[in-house]
Formats: structure tokens, sequence, C-alpha cells
């Protein structure tokens, strides 16, 4: 019988082999769902690992492998035994210390950057002298500085330095010194290191809750996270990488006899102790450990053999005690009903880690108080779900101290859901001694043995970028398919010499051999194939394509270049050591474990009850808690957009109940709110009473509509007009009775109109000029000082068919001016407006004063980059941080903001690169102006405001100085230091965390910056400006009558605003 299989018939077995699928996943998750969720950290004895790089053959010459040059015994260099301390004086005035705990505060904040030798007389709590004497010497080291001390070596030998300090206050970063054997310098009189790891060595601060600083629940039932504050422990730390890629301290090697060692200030301050060389940093196995301990007494904790009424300890990891940067705190995690605690819908902080623990070197510390000493057996409930295929490491401390080797290697799998690991290997489960009483139990972030392999495709990146830059100054960087470059004769030494009597691979196939092998250990390591290895083999695959055909590179050199960017991306995923903890457990041998998860219907039920309740629940109020009865009330509006969000909503909130709104009996009602809801609240008006964040044009436009008010009304607005000899006007601005102003003066300008002043600044920000320091040094270029300099520079990059970077904006209705372009103008004397008397009204008006022969000038110049040296319109911001990195564009100038960026995106280049000044222009008398054109955003108070006293009280305690160095570390502890506040206020800038060098460049930049105007119907200026800047470039035409067009254009929009608001018109002006 024949059987027809119809339409109807395959609907139906396709829908029944649909449900079975179904079903067996279903079934499938249940059974999963009810295992245990118990498993091993599989730790084991980190592999030794080689260094490579510049490390490696400092190593190599000094013969490391020799084991005879390991000495045993320890070098201690105290600090009263300094030598030389170079530096001037700087008084400490308040001392306090507990036998573990320093704090040190200074005079000055923003000076703190001398250095001396100092006696401290320093009490304990109760007022006993701990030490007075001239033999308790410490060395203060500012953020500049250095100190030498003189020693003698018994034996030829490598030595580990370990350091013995306090942080002391500065600007809230790590710590930065570079150290120097035997006075090294280099031609320039600067000290130099044995090798380049050595320039900036980090030592880590100590932060906690602060104290006394509880939860706060908002009346959502939400936590807020407490206040961060730093603890000055005093520490004893080994230099080491702070990347993590060595893993092990870094080794010096001294021949025996005489010899010096410098310490040198790069960045912020510390208090030094003491420095020990010791001998190489070495653990024994967990075995021998473990037999030792045994063998001198100590037992294995057992309910049923000791008195003890438990058998575990749990440890809350929302309660750590203290870590090492101000981003590590307690977060909110509702993916899980067993986390403790939990909510379906409110944010309570009940683990800790995540995405804010991933960076190597990070640690957490928790204490544990146990009834007797003996061993115990520590596990947790933990989740690294971020990495596929790989796991985390983390270094396990118990009292300060790594009891064994395998303690240094811990690995926690990747699983989408909670596990509880208990710390053990293969063999079981590991015990670690406690101490009766309180114990710190420390976790610190590691690379483990991946750290010797992103080494390595660190050294690859580097030289893969060297070959690419090679490549593009024959090719271009858009070569032509169908020329022959001949680059196998041009660059023999990338491919293959099978042809000659020394046969041997070309850079191309190594690179590729190495990748290959690369993947395959880190694939053993993980003890899985993953996903993460695709593009070291992808990388592998071209180069052993291009040796097979070089007629690929040409054809494929921008995926060449893409693929070199994606290595950089492989090393920042497979660095992000994150790991989320619940709980941790100390517990006895016999103590069973709970569940790391509910069953599938627990938790299919709780997140059904999450899903409903999500509705009903208000998301939109950020942080606010009950009134205090009796207190004023305001309204401020956080703008959200490109750089504020909810992040920096909930960190102003922190900083409103922390100290505004008892200190100043004024209760806080603040919201998120996007920049576009401003105008049509306003006009319906229900806007607020401050708004925070308002773009620098938002002030003078919403003043001529009568939206604004005016801030010269407050008593304790005091303002001085100054005016350049070129016309343009600044002004000092003094408020709350202040002696000096909080911002720059050109900070004011924008919000200035017709006399009145209607914003503070909030944020500020200008351009500097940021080059790659290795490429120039190779090249032997200088940096250049002016534009003449620049445009000279220019030829001998475009040889090479390397770039220059000049900001352009995007394409749009941008009201914005172009930097570089007001720049030129403000440095040849140049304005952008002029006011003129008509004499027909008696009225004084305003126009463009873009038809100046020193605005046609600086705009015939700045097309000229795009129309006489083929600058590219399509280099965006991001663009140029790419192609910085890869050193295609290894000069250009951008705002001081991207520092942050390059400082985090970009670790493969740290110790790279600089910013200096923007070049400037020399006038007649060969004075160089460097002059430049500041952007930035305010903080208004509407004049709808039902309370503009409170709202006046609110602007001057956010413009601070305290509350925005509070705020700029908040917001660094919640989003990391790519999201540093560009902030207004000189004194809380100067108090970031830069280098003296850094500090120094970016002041003198600040200084010479010049506010833009801002106009009636300015809008139209940018606009135009870029408009015009754009038609000659593409069509070619004459700058000069281009520009004369659109200043038409300009000038009857400005005229046509200053009609509409009743203001004076010029007198050709008809309407």
């Amino acid at each position: 019988m024949k059987v027809v299989i119809t339409d109807k018939m395959l609907k139906k077995i396709f829908f029944i082999a649909l449900g079975v699928v179904v079903f067996v996943i279903l079934i499938i998750a249940i059974v999963q769902s009810f295992d245990k969720g118990h498993v091993s950290s599989n730790s084991t004895i980190m592999k030794d690992v080689s260094p490579t790089g510049k490390y490696l053959k400092y190593l190599q010459l000094n013969n490391y492998e020799d084991e005879s040059l390991y000495p045993t015994e320890t070098i201690e260099l105290n600090a009263k035994d300094a030598v030389l301390v170079a530096g001037s004086t700087n008084e400490t005035y308040f001392k306090e210390i507990n036998s573990n705990h320093v704090h040190m505060q200074r005079n000055d904040r923003g000076e703190e950057q001398e250095l001396t030798i100092r006696y401290d007389e320093i009490t304990d709590t109760d007022g006993t002298l701990l030490a007075s004497d001239a033999s308790d010497k410490v060395i203060y080291m500012g953020a500049t500085g250095s100190a030498t001390w003189e020693f003698n070596v018994p034996a030829d030998g490598f030595y580990n330095i370990l350091l013995d300090y306090v942080a002391e206050q500065s600007g809230g970063a790590n710590i930065e010194r570079k150290f120097v054997v035997d006075e090294a310098k280099d031609a320039n009189g600067n000290y130099i290191p044995p090798y380049d790891a050595l320039l900036n060595v980090s030592f880590q601060r100590v932060w906690g809750d602060a104290p006394g600083a509880d939860i706060i629940t908002d009346i959502n039932g939400n936590q807020i996270k407490p206040e961060q504050a730093e603890y000055f422990f005093r520490r004893q730390v080994y230099a080491k990488d702070s990347v993590g890629y060595v893993t092990e301290p870094y080794l010096v090697f001294f021949e025996a006899g005489n010899h010096k060692l410098t310490i040198e200030a790069v960045r912020e301050c510390m208090t030094i102790y003491n420095v020990y060389l010791t001998p190489k940093e070495h653990y024994d196995s967990y075995q021998t450990v473990y037999n030792n301990w045994i063998s001198s007494g100590a037992k294995i904790v057992d309910k049923d053999n000791m008195d003890i009424n438990q058998t575990e300890w749990t440890i809350q990891g929302e309660d750590s005690t203290y870590r090492s940067s101000s981003t590590l705190y307690a977060v909110s995690d509702r993916s899980s009903k067993f986390n403790h605690p939990a909510d379906h819908v409110k944010i309570l902080l009940n683990v800790i880690g995540g995405a804010k623990w991933s960076t190597s070197g990070d640690w957490i510390s928790w204490n544990v108080n146990v009834p007797v000493a003996g061993l115990y057996k520590i596990s947790l409930r933990c989740k690294q779900n971020s990495s596929r295929g790989l796991f985390a490491v983390r270094t396990v401390s118990i009292n300060n101290e790594i009891p064994f080797a395998e303690a240094k290697n811990c690995k926690f799998n990747y699983s989408a859901n909670y596990s509880i690991v208990t710390l053990g290997n293969s063999e079981g489960d590991f015990y670690f001694y406690l101490n009766q009483g309180e114990n710190i139990i420390s976790l610190e972030a590691s690379l483990g043995d991946y750290g010797s392999e992103i080494n390595s495709v660190q050294s690859i990146i580097d030289n893969l970028n060297n070959v690419y830059r090679q490549i593009i100054a024959i090719t271009g960087t858009s070569p032509d398919n169908y020329i022959n470059y001949k680059l196998k004769e041009r660059l023999p030494e990338l491919f293959d010499n099978a042809d000659t009597e020394e046969a041997n691979d070309g850079l191309f196939k190594s690179y590729a051999k190495e990748l290959r092998e690369i993947a395959a250990r880190i694939t053993e390591i993980s003890g899985e194939k993953s996903g993460e290895t695709a593009s070291l083999e992808t990388m592998a695959l071209q180069l052993e394509k291009f040796v097979k055909k070089p007629r690929n590179i040409q054809r494929n050199l921008s995926t060449f270049s893409s693929n070199i960017s994606s290595l950089g991306t492989w090393i920042l995923t497979v660095t992000e050591q994150t790991l989320t903890i619940d709980e941790i457990y100390v517990h006895t041998k016999d103590f069973k474990l709970p569940r790391a998860n509910p069953n599938f219907f627990g938790d299919l039920g709780f997140k059904f009850i999450a899903f409903v309740r999500s509705f009903f629940f208000d998301y939109t109020t950020i942080g606010k808690t009950e009134a205090t009865a009796g207190y004023e009330n305001i309204e401020v509006w956080l703008l959200t957009g490109g750089s504020a969000g909810r992040e920096q909503a909930n960190a102003i909130r922190t900083l409103v109940n922390s100290s505004f709104t008892h200190q100043h009996r004024i209760n806080v009602d603040l919201k998120a709110v996007s920049s576009g809801v401003l105008l049509t609240a306003t006009l319906s008006g229900n806007g607020p009473d401050v708004a925070i964040q308002a773009d620098n044009g938002t002030p003078v436009n919403y003043a001529i509509r009568g939206a604004i008010y005016d801030l010269t009304q407050f008593d304790d607005f005091v303002v001085e007009e100054k005016v350049d000899a070129n016309g343009n006007k600044s002004y000092s601005v003094k408020v709350d009775g202040e002696a000096t102003s909080r911002w720059q003066d050109s900070a004011m300008t924008p919000y200035e109109l017709e006399g009145g002043f209607y914003a503070l600044p909030n944020t500020q920000g200008f351009l500097v000029m940021f080059y790659r320091t290795d490429i120039f040094e190779a090249q032997g270029w200088d940096v250049p000082q002016t534009w003449t300099d620049a445009i000279n520079l220019i030829p001998e990059l475009q040889f090479q068919n390397l770039s220059f970077y000049l900001p352009l904006n995007t394409v749009g209705a941008s009201s914005v001016v172009n930097q570089v372009f007001a720049s030129r103008l403000y440095q040849t004397g140049g304005r952008f407006y002029r006011t003129k008397l008509n004499e027909e009204t008696g009225l004084e008006y305003m126009e463009s004063n873009f038809d100046s022969e020193e605005a046609i000038n600086a705009f015939e110049f700045w097309c000229s980059f795009y129309t006489d040296y083929s600058f590219s319109l399509s280099v965006s911001g991001g663009t140029f941080i790419n192609r910085f990195r890869t050193g295609e564009m290894p000069i250009g100038i951008a705002s001081y903001e991207t520092y942050n960026t390059l400082a985090v995106s970009a670790p493969e280049i740290r110790g790279k690169w600089k910013f200096a000044l923007m070049p400037g222009t020399v006038d007649d008398n060969g004075d160089l102006h460097i002059d430049g054109a500041a952007g930035g955003s305010a903080i208004m108070l509407m004049k709808q405001a039902k309370n503009p006293e409170g709202g006046w009280e609110f602007m001057k305690w956010w413009t601070s100085a305290d509350t925005q160095i509070q705020y700029a570390r908040e917001i660094e502890s919640i989003l990391g230091a790519a999201a540093r506040h560009p902030t207004a206020n000189i004194e809380a800038f100067q108090a970031l965390s830069w280098t003296v060098d850094e500090l120094a460049v970016l002041m003198q930049q600040w200084e010479n910056t010049v506010g833009v105007p801002e106009v009636a119907g300015g809008y139209y200026t940018g606009r135009n400006l870029e408009n015009a800047f754009r038609y000659v470039v593409n069509n070619k035409t004459n700058p000069r009558e281009t520009l004369d067009d659109y200043v038409r254009t300009i000038n009857n929009e400005i005229n046509r605003k200053r009609d509409e608001f009743g203001l004076g018109t010029s007198p050709d002006y008809y309407g």
C-alpha cells in the first residue's frame, strides 16, 4: 500500500518532533536542577612561566637559570639609612595611629608633591608614644622626589624587592614608583631602571566602607551602597607586574659588592618605612605544609572530638572588611532566590565582585571568628559566568600569608548558575590553619597559568603592529590589488628563507606557529576547547596564507589590521577574571554543604513572581529616602545623555544623603531625566528647581526666553570681567564668600548674556596632543610645539603612510564649533563675535566676526589639512583610539578625556604614549600662543524654581571642591577609571590621580583655554561653519568666498533671534 505524506502530516510530524525536543530539554533541565552544585577549585601548583620581552632579555643576560644565583638571606634597607632624599619639605600636622592603622594628612591638597625625611611622633589609641627618636625615621614621598640607599651584596644573585609602606592621602589611585639600580641615568639625566617593567611599579591602596556608613534603604526598599573610604594601613608588598602577565615578583640582579637602590616617585604619595631585598619568592606544596601542621600538633576541627557548638561559620560576601579598590563593593544580584538576602525586584546588596572584580591584583578580604585553633575547610557559593571555556583564578591568603603553593592558583570554572566551590584539588579538599578568634581570609584576582600565554600574545601583537607599519609604509592603508608591491623582496624577513644555505622560518610563519602553540596550551590549561582561542587561530591562519601567497597581504590588509585588534580584544577578554561571591563557608570536615541553587520549580516560581512584580515596581526614583520633617525641599534633575546616566545619579544621591541634606536642612528629590524632556517640562511648568549636566548652549538659550534664574541676584555671587588684547571676555566668579574662583576664567564665558550669568560650570574639557613615544623615539621625531612643526611632520608621517589626527564634528546639525578652528582663531588674535552700535535705534547689536582676516586665515588653515594633505573626513575619535593603538596614527589632537580611555582600554601600549600641549602659534614678537577653545556642561537654576534659595545652596555645594572630589572618586568607584569626571573645579581637578608631569601639562593647557561665548542664534555659528568647511573640502572651492557666504547666513539668524527677543539688531536687518 502506498503511503502518501501530505503537508498536513508533515506539519504534525514537525510539531510532534518539536514537542519531543522541548520535552526532553525540559526533563534534562529539571533533572540537572536537582544537582547540588558542589565542585572543587581544582587548584594546582602554578607552572613555571618564562617572562617575555625586555624583562626576559635582562634575566637571560644575567643567567637567571643558574640556581646558584638565588641567595637565601634578606638585605634590609631602613628609611633612616637613606643616603639621599631629593625633594623639598612639607609639614605633616596631623598624625594618628593604632597598632596597624596610620592616617596622615598634609596641609595643602593639590600641593602634596614634595618629599622629606621626618620624625614621627606616633601614639597608640591610649596615647602611648610608639616612635619618637631618630632611629624611627620614615620617608614621606609625595608625587615627586626620590630616595636612595647604599648597601653591600655578599655574592652575585637575584633578589625580589619588598616595600614596607603606608599609602598617603592624595589622588586616590594606586601609587606608582620607579626602581633604579646604581643611579643609572639616560642622556637627559633621568633615572632609568634595569628594564622597562620597573618604570612604573604599582602599589595598591586599602579601601572599605566608611566608618559608621550604614547601608541606606530608599522609600522603595532598594539599598544604597555606603560611602567608600580609604584606610591607611601599613603594608608589605612585592614589586611585581600590576597587569598580572608576570605572576611572580620582579627579579633584580646584583653583582657582589656595593650598590645603590633608588626609588623615584611617579604617581601619588606614600610613606616608606623599610625596603627589603628578599630571596626569590617560594611556597611549599600543600602536602608538605599539611604534614608540617600535623607534625606541629595542629588538629582537624571536628564537632565530634572538639568542644564546639557548630560546624560552619558563614560569611556573607557583601560583608567584606577591606578591598584593594574603591570599585569593589557590595552589589545586587536578583538571579537566584538562594542569594542572601534575596528579593524579586528590589535592589539588595547581597553579593560582591562580578564584573567589578576582574582586574588581576585586586583583592577582597573578610574576617571570620572561630572558637578553636585548627584545620578548617573553606567553601564559597559563587559563580564565574563571563568567560565560557575558561576559569577565573584567585590567590587565597590566610592572615595576609599565602599558606602553600596551590593556594596561588585556585580555579573557578565557568557556570551560568551558582556553584559551591570547595578549595581543593583532584586528591581532596584543602585544610587551612586558622587561629583561635579573628582571622583574615583574602582572595586576590590572578591570571594564573594564563599570565604567561597572555604575555606571549602581547609580544606578538607588538611585533605584528611593527610589521603592519612596515607594510603600509610600502603599500599605504588602501593598496591597489593589481599592483605588485614586491613585498617578499622588500620585506624578506617576513617570509621563509628556504632557498638560502641557512634556511629558517620567516616572521609570519614563526608568529603563526607560536599562536597555534599558545592556543593549544590554553586548551590544555582550561581542560576543554574554548571559543576564546578563535582569534589566535584566525590570525595564525591568515599569516600562513600570507606565506603561501604574498599578494594576499595587500588584498587583506584591512582584515590583517582588524585581526591584530582582535588579538588585543582577546587579551582584554582573557584578563577579565570575574567572580561573584554570595557566601563563604568556613567549616569542619563533617559539615554538609547546602545546595547551590533552587530546583527547577523553585527557580521558575521565583522568576515568575519577579516578572509580575516588575510591572508594579517604581524603577525611576533615584535612591529617594524619607523626607526629613521641617526641612526645605528642592527637585534636581540630572540630564542624562552620553556622559551621564543612572550610575551618575546614584553617585549624586549618595553624596546628597551624606553631605548635603542634613548639613543644609534641604531635602532633595533627585531624578535622572533625558535632556530633551527639560524643554517640554519647563514650558508646562513642571520642570525642576535645578538641572545638572546642561549643554554649554542651553543656559543662554533658556535665558533669552526668561526660563533661567540670573545668578547675579544672589549677594554671594561676585563677578569680575576681564577683556584680553583681542577683545575676548572672560569672567572670574567667586561664590559663597570664597577668596578665589573655583573655575578657570574661561569657564563662565558661555553662560553670560547681556551682563547676567545663568549657570555655574559643571565640567570643562579641552584639547591636548597625544603621541606614541615608542614610535617617535624609533623614528627620531620631535614632538611638535607649533603648528609649523606639526605641518613639517605630516610629510614624514605620510611617507610611511601614517596619519596625524585632528578632531571633527559629526555630520549633522551640530552647533558646536570645531575646536581646532577655534583654537587657531584664538591663537592668532581672533574672536567669534563683535558688538556694534545701531545708530538708528541706539541699541547695540552683535554679529559674527568670521569675516575678519584672522578668522578667514584660521579657516583656510583648518581646511588646508584636508585639501592639501588629504586628511580623512571619516576618522572619528573612536577610530583615532584604535589607530593610535596600532601605531597607524601615532599622533593626534583630542580631548584630554581620551587619556581615560587609553589608560583602561589599551593596556598593550601602556608606557608607550604621552600627551603634550597642543601646537601653538608664534606671533611677530616670537611669543608662543597655545590658546585652546574649551567646552563643557553646566548646572543651572530654573526661573520657575519653587525654592530658588535652596537651589542656589545646592549649586554652591555641588560645584565646591570637596563635593567634586567626592563625586569624582565615587563615580570612579562605580564605573572605573575610564569614567573619570572632567570636573570644572580647579582644586578638585588637581586632586585627581595625575602624575606631576601630566598635571603640569594639563594645567598649562587649561589655563590657556578661551571660553566660546553663546549668543542668541549662536547655534547657527557652529552648524554653518561646519557646512562651509565640508563644502570647501568636498567641492574644492575658495575658502574665503565660501566662508563669506555662510557668514551672511549666520548673521541673519543672529539678527532674527535678537529681534524675536527684543534685542538690538543690525541696521541691515529688515526681518
